[in-house]
């Protein structure tokens, strides 16, 4: 295990990614990396498993037919008359292993037992010595206890071998409840004698901040250096912070750039230090900041990035636009000024839209592949398939305090009829498809809590059926 720890905004995410990127890219096909950000809002049990489960389940079911079989007789293998526990959390794991009966009933105590040593033997599966996991739960201090008994308990099994857990909180902030069990579960990594390092990541020191200003700006040391230090006080040295504050300053046209007066000249970034001090002063807190960044730009794109934020810190691409009387291919533009903008990034690092029209880099809407060398030529994907793997794309806000940002800036009853229009988005979608219905309740719910006195009798109908199969999946 590896815990990685520092303030938000000082890089955590980023680092993770990036030394899985690079691992994927000197390995390719041999790491296999799956991610699970936690939301303060959103918080339901074994959150973090699901999202990181199917991943791993749609990997298989990517493969052929003899390959789909070998997974469905190693999973049968191992889960016996059991099945029916672990598709109950995992629904897609329905479609590999067929239909399962229901578990029979034990008490709490014998109960949790059953479901840590099924679920260990589940994880042991997916990884050997020529692919092993990465797993990245984002966020950890929003996991609920269920979760780190979880994590606990297949990390310390016998049969779990060749997986790597990487684990990033917060530590700057003394009212953040520690995770309900965090302690118990490092514990029970060091008495089964988990191999466990630690992190901890700092701010920047004034020297890191005018570098990166002189990397920036092109300018001379005793130039940047009055400008990085008044950036330094207010930001502390924290680079989410300092990126926010430069993005502020240049959409005020504090800081410009100066074009040569003749073709023997260079152009210059001149700045105001009297003006930058004003306007970093009128700011309370990083908030402020990005609200700031958030209204400058067009109004689409406000409108979007805030019903956005009222899905979720992480929300699916079909679901937006249905909230935003959209399609997903309609949308696609805006979550790509978005994306290029630094406010949204994807789940996964192959679906980053290059382009208003491009999905990926091997897939566009066109049905056209890009060029590739032969070795690594994907086959030809059609629209029809193209749109589909489009309406699953997911996104996740690139900093929680861009989500709150874009949160904040709807009053107060915009925000309950967006809530409201979220839920009944998710209840349409899942309406016909129990599994997705299962796997979404708990959402729908919180989202139908939020905006609980502008329920009418039809939707507080369909709160009861949610409310009972939240309770009952508990």
């Amino acid at each position: 295990m590896v815990s990685v720890s520092g303030p938000a905004g000082v890089g955590k995410s980023v680092i993770i990614r990036q030394m899985c990127d690079a691992l994927r890219e000197k390995h390719p096909g041999h790491v296999f990396f799956v991610g699970s950000k936690l939301d303060q809002f959103q918080r339901t049990p074994f959150d973090c498993f699901k999202k990181i489960v199917h991943e791993l389940l749609l990997d298989i079911l990517s493969h052929d037919k003899h390959g789909m079989l070998k997974w469905k007789l190693k999973f049968l293998e191992i889960v016996g008359s059991n099945g029916g526990l672990l598709v109950g959390i995992f629904p897609l794991l329905e479609e590999i292993i067929g239909k399962q009966p229901l578990p029979t009933a034990l008490p709490p105590s014998e109960a949790q037992s059953r479901l840590n040593l099924l679920f260990s033997k589940f994880m042991a599966c997916f990884s050997d010595a020529n692919r092993p996991v990465i797993m990245f739960f984002d966020d950890i201090q929003w996991a609920d206890r269920s979760s780190l008994q979880l994590i606990a308990a297949f990390a310390t099994h016998h049969a779990c071998h060749h997986m790597m857990i990487v684990a990033a909180y917060r530590d700057d902030d003394t009212n953040l409840p520690e995770p309900a069990g965090f302690s118990d579960m490092v514990s029970t990594f060091k008495l089964n004698n988990v191999p466990i390092h630690h992190v901890n990541l700092k701010p920047l020191k004034l020297e890191h901040v005018n570098q990166m200003l002189l990397d920036c700006l092109h300018c001379e040391p005793e130039d940047a250096h009055p400008l990085s230090t008044l950036i330094f006080e207010k930001s502390k040295g924290n680079p989410f912070y300092t990126m926010q504050m430069l993005t502020t300053i240049y959409n005020d046209k504090i800081i410009e750039y100066v074009l040569p007066e003749s073709m023997d000249e260079s152009g210059k970034w001149v700045w105001n230090l009297d003006k930058l001090e004003i306007s970093l002063n009128s700011n309370r807190n990083i908030v402020d900041f990005v609200k700031r960044n958030i209204l400058k730009l067009p109004e689409d794109s406000q409108k979007l990035l805030s019903l956005a934020a009222c899905v979720g810190e992480t929300f699916q691409l079909e679901i937006l636009a249905l909230v935003s009387d959209s399609t997903s291919l309609g949308l696609l533009p805006l979550i790509s000024d978005l994306q290029k903008g630094g406010f949204l990034t994807p789940i996964k690092p192959q679906e980053r839209i290059v382009g208003s029209g491009t999905i990926s880099p091997h897939l566009d809407i066109s049905g056209n592949s890009h060029s590739h060398s032969p070795v690594t030529s994907p086959p030809a994907v059609s629209v029809v398939d193209s749109l589909q793997f489009l309406s699953q794309m997911s996104f996740s806000f690139l900093h929680d305090r861009i989500h709150q940002a874009a949160y904040e800036i709807i009053d107060q009853d915009m925000r309950k009829k967006t809530h409201l229009r979220v839920a009944e988005a998710m209840f349409d979608a899942s309406e016909k498809d129990f599994e997705l219905f299962q796997e979404k309740c708990f959402d729908i719910a919180n989202h139908y809590n939020r905006a609980l006195d502008l329920v009418v009798q039809v939707e507080s109908l369909k709160l009861k059926v949610i409310g009972f199969d939240a309770s009952m999946m508990k």
